[in-house]
């Protein structure tokens, strides 16, 4: 009969993806001796459709929390934080000063992640590691505090612009877009100041972000980070940026963005394969280009559920109010594509 030990060497030589445990097999395994066992076992507890109600699985996981090996406290944090564990605090308050720091930033982030907003425990653990000496220790902290004191945001994320971690400022202006500005019913101006001067930061990654809120703001700058990513001449990390920098290429009518777009929304002898064709493809319309506005027309007429959906969407983000007349006629057509987008596209166009 084959060990535990000896299925895991399987899957490592073989990549043979192992059947996923039942709760009372990954009970047994987390008292293995061996640590990739029990880092298995975890795993499978954190899976979708994982076995065992909540509560079971929590009772399973929290004796991972004294584990002696860093990998697997970290795993059973993250399970622990998908399952919302309060029970979870006490241990997890004790984890914040262990000795491994990723330990020690996984447990912030699943803190952040369980305790409720404004639970004054968790704050006095969380604020004094906005000033950690490690950076990644900061990050966790950040987004930790913002969620459990949104009422202290503004200064957290203030400070946070200017820290020396570059990362540290692009999380900052993410939870400003996230956390704060939504709540905000007139933007001020020391924000646009903050947000401008982020745009001239060292770091390119840092200046991409803040251009992809300026835009969404529609403050006037050159946009120069977005406009590479439109045009492939720069790759990023996070698929939505990619796909909100070709939106607001269209909806900031941003004509040297418009290579990027044309490569985009026509493709190769006008097979376009790329994710955000249909976006790019309104952004031309915005630009005054007749070929991808027919293709627009084309589609809302007479395209498959899918593209047609896809369309309206594509309308809708990049916001282009001359095709409301067709989107209206879509309403009692049911059948042509997803209402819900229709109806949340229509609403988008009444904003613009």
């Amino acid at each position: 009969m084959q060990t535990a030990r000896g299925l895991a060497t399987l899957q490592n030589v073989f990549k043979v993806p192992l059947l996923r445990r039942k709760l009372s097999a990954a009970a047994r395994d987390l008292g293995h001796t061996d640590a990739r066992v029990r880092l298995e076992a975890i795993r499978d507890l954190r899976a979708p459709g994982a076995e065992g109600e909540r509560a079971e699985r929590i009772a399973v996981l929290l004796p991972a929390l004294a584990d002696t090996v860093p990998d697997v406290k970290k795993e059973a944090l993250l399970a622990l934080a998908d399952l919302e564990a309060q029970e979870a605090l006490p241990a997890i308050f004790a984890l914040l000063t262990d000795g491994d720091l990723g330990v020690r930033s996984i447990a912030t982030l699943a803190l952040g992640e369980i305790a409720n907003p404004g639970d004054e425990e968790a704050l006095a653990r969380v604020r004094p590691l906005l000033a950690a000496r490690d950076p990644a220790l900061r990050y966790q902290a950040l987004a930790a505090h913002v969620r459990l004191a949104p009422h202290e945001a503004e200064r957290a994320l203030t400070e946070a612009l200017v820290d020396e971690d570059a990362e540290l400022r692009s999380l900052a202006i993410r939870l400003l877009e996230e956390h704060v500005l939504p709540k905000l019913e007139e933007f001020p101006e020391k924000w646009a100041a903050l947000i401008t001067t982020a745009t001239r930061d060292g770091s390119a990654d840092v200046r991409l972000v803040a251009e992809l809120v300026a835009g969404q703001l529609g403050l006037t700058l050159g946009y120069s980070e977005l406009i590479a990513v439109v045009n492939r001449k720069r790759k990023v990390r996070e698929p939505r940026d990619e796909q909100l920098a070709v939106e607001l290429a269209g909806r900031l009518r941003l004509e040297a963005a418009r290579p990027g777009l044309a490569s985009r929304g026509f493709g190769t002898f006008g097979f376009a394969v790329d994710p955000f064709r249909w976006q790019a493809r309104a952004g031309l319309t915005a630009l005054g280009d007749e070929r991808a506005k027919a293709l627009l027309e084309r589609a809302l007429d007479r395209g498959s559920y899918q593209e047609r959906t896809l369309a309206v969407f594509a309308v809708g983000q990049v916001g282009l109010e001359s095709f409301r007349s067709r989107l209206e006629e879509l309403r009692n057509r049911a059948e042509r594509l997803d209402l819900e987008v229709l109806e949340a596209t229509l609403v988008q166009l009444d904003e613009k």
